[in-house]
């Protein structure tokens, strides 16, 4: 069975910060990243605990499998020889994280730069801006989150003030990231529901005026079709009614003449 049909980059030299984050979601998608980030342990092997140290040992050489497999060849000697995940979760990390000032700096640079792109939704912006967040934590820098929830109110639309100034007003129990982002999604489907009204009512709108435009054949008049002309309609039934009325009635049947006029009019030859 394979382990993966996700097309991540393999590792590098260059790539480590997107990677993980890749490697980190599939790790949870198969269950198995609190195995490599140490926080689940292999039950102890008693009768009654077999089934899950079984399931547990199934997911750690998954678990190490999709790392080995998604490191790029050059490199796959640093973890070639390792048995436990969380040990070669560690070596890649020790070496290919830029773990430097200089690293932190960038990505302190590119999250106050983040801002939200013309036509852009709010989920994709907000992914963008959770990665550099990822990255930060791995770094140990983690971003507090009210300053995550800042960048995120700070550079939307116009359109967005009213719900901004609503959100600024929580308190700070309800003031998270989450909440934050759920309450901008439901006011972004709101616009975009008027804004599609407001469009519909304006081709409606444009579309009288062109036909205001438009001159009937048959009546001479501006402002509807022919098919739509009240003169035409009264006209074209009238004639209707009068075919139906003519098919309805038929051809006269001649009358036969009897049988006794027959014979008496031989008779009388």
């Amino acid at each position: 069975m394979a382990v993966s049909s996700y097309q991540i980059k393999p590792l590098e030299s260059s790539n480590y910060a997107t990677w993980s984050t890749d490697v980190r979601f599939l790790l949870h998608e198969k269950n198995c990243f609190e195995i490599v980030a140490g926080k689940e342990t292999a039950p102890d092997s008693k009768e009654e605990n077999m089934r899950e140290l079984k399931d547990f040992n199934i997911r750690q050489r998954l678990a190490l499998s999709i790392l080995y497999l998604n490191i790029s060849t050059e490199y796959r000697s640093i973890i070639e020889n390792v048995t436990d995940p969380v040990e070669a979760w560690k070596l890649l990390r020790d070496n290919f994280r830029p773990d430097n000032r200089s690293y932190h700096l960038k990505l302190f640079g590119e999250f106050f730069q983040c801002r939200i792109q013309p036509n852009e939704k709010l989920n994709i912006f907000s992914s963008r801006l959770k990665r550099i967040c990822d990255q930060l934590e791995e770094m140990g820098k983690p971003m507090e989150e009210t300053y995550q929830c800042y960048q995120l109110l700070k550079c939307l639309p116009s359109k967005f003030d009213s719900i901004v100034q609503n959100i600024l007003r929580w308190t700070d129990e309800t003031f998270k990231y989450k909440d934050v982002l759920l309450e901008l999604i439901a006011e972004e489907t709101r616009i975009d529901f008027r804004d599609g009204l407001s469009l519909q009512r304006n081709q409606h709108e444009m579309f009288s005026v062109q036909k205001s435009k438009i001159k009937c054949h048959y009546c001479g008049k501006f402002g509807h079709f022919r098919r739509e002309c009240r003169n035409g309609t009264a006209a074209s039934s009238g004639t209707s009614n009068r075919r139906s009325r003519t098919y309805r009635k038929g051809p006269e049947l001649r009358q036969h003449p009897s049988v006794s006029s027959l014979i008496g009019s031989s008779v009388t030859s």
